[in-house]
C-alpha cells in the first residue's frame, strides 16, 4: 500500500480530455465557412471601400447599375405599400418593360430592402454579390459533405471550385444573378430525394418553393439547371439501367 502511494502520488495532473469527434467535425465546418465568407467579401473588396463610386474594374458599370436599379426598384416599392414588382414604366419609356423577362433578382430585392431604403442600393449590391458567393460556397459543400459522402478536404475544394472558379468570377464582375447560385445544390437534393418513400408531396412542395425563390433571382439558372439535370439522369440510366429501372 505504502509502495502504491508512492508511485501514484495524489497530485499526479490529470490527462486533458481529448475534444470529441463530433467537436472536431464542427470546428472544421466552422473553418471551412468562415474561409468561404472571408473570400467573399474579399473579392468584393474594391466595391467594399466606395460602394456609390466604385464599379468593377472590367466593367464599365453598366450592369451594376441595372442590378443598383432593381434592388432600389422593390425597396421602393415595399416602402410605397404598392405597385407591380413585375412591371416598371420606367424603363423602356413610355411602353415600359416586363421585370421578369430582365434580371430583375427580385428576391434579392425583397430581401435587402431595408438596407437599400437605409444604406442605399451600391450597398445593398455589394451585401449582395459578398453574401450570394459565400452562399454558393456553402451550399455545394453541404451538398458534397452531407450528400454525396465526399472527405471534407475534397468537399471543400469542389465547392471553393463551384463558388470562386472562373466561370462564377467572371460573373461576379457584375452579373448578380449568376453569382447567387446557393440554392442550386438544394434543388438537386430536393430533387434527389423525391425518391424516397413518402416524400412524393412534401418533397415536390419544397422542390416547388425553391424554385419559385430561383425563379425570382435568375431564370436563366433554372433553365440551365433543368438542362443538366436532364442530361445527367439520362446518362445516369444508361449506366445504371439496373438501377434505374425499378
Amino acid at each position: 500500500m505504502a509502495t502504491e502511494l508512492i508511485e501514484r502520488p495524489a497530485t499526479e495532473p490529470e490527462a486533458e480530455p481529448r475534444p470529441a469527434p463530433a467537436r472536431r467535425r464542427l470546428h472544421g465546418h466552422r473553418l471551412i465557412l468562415a474561409a468561404y465568407l472571408v473570400t467573399g467579401f474579399a473579392l468584393m473588396g474594391g466595391i467594399w471601400l466606395d460602394p456609390a463610386g466604385r464599379h468593377h474594374i472590367d466593367n464599365p458599370g453598366d450592369d451594376q447599375v441595372l442590378f443598383e436599379w432593381m434592388l432600389s426598384h422593390t425597396a421602393h416599392l415595399l416602402a410605397d405599400g404598392g405597385g407591380n414588382p413585375l412591371f416598371s414604366a420606367l424603363l423602356n419609356v413610355p411602353d415600359g418593360a416586363n421585370l421578369m423577362a430582365n434580371t430583375s433578382v427580385i428576391a434579392f430585392g425583397v430581401l435587402l430592402a431595408p438596407v437599400t431604403l437605409t444604406l442605399g442600393a451600391p450597398v445593398s449590391y455589394a451585401l449582395a454579390m459578398s453574401l450570394g458567393l459565400f452562399g454558393t460556397a456553402a451550399a455545394w459543400y453541404y451538398l458534397m459533405y452531407r450528400h454525396l459522402k465526399l472527405a471534407r478536404g475534397a468537399a471543400a475544394v469542389g465547392a471553393a471550385l463551384c463558388a470562386f472558379g472562373p466561370s462564377t468570377i467572371a460573373h461576379a464582375n457584375g452579373h448578380l444573378n449568376f453569382t447567387a447560385l446557393f440554392l442550386v445544390p438544394l434543388i438537386i437534393i430536393a430533387i434527389l430525394r423525391l425518391a424516397e418513400p413518402g416524400r412524393a408531396i412534401r418533397g415536390g412542395l419544397v422542390l416547388g418553393s425553391l424554385l419559385i425563390v430561383q425563379l425570382f433571382i435568375g431564370e436563366e439558372v433554372v433553365f440551365l439547371l433543368a438542362l443538366f439535370m436532364a442530361v445527367f439522369v439520362a446518362i445516369y440510366a444508361i449506366l445504371e439501367w439496373q438501377a434505374v429501372k425499378p
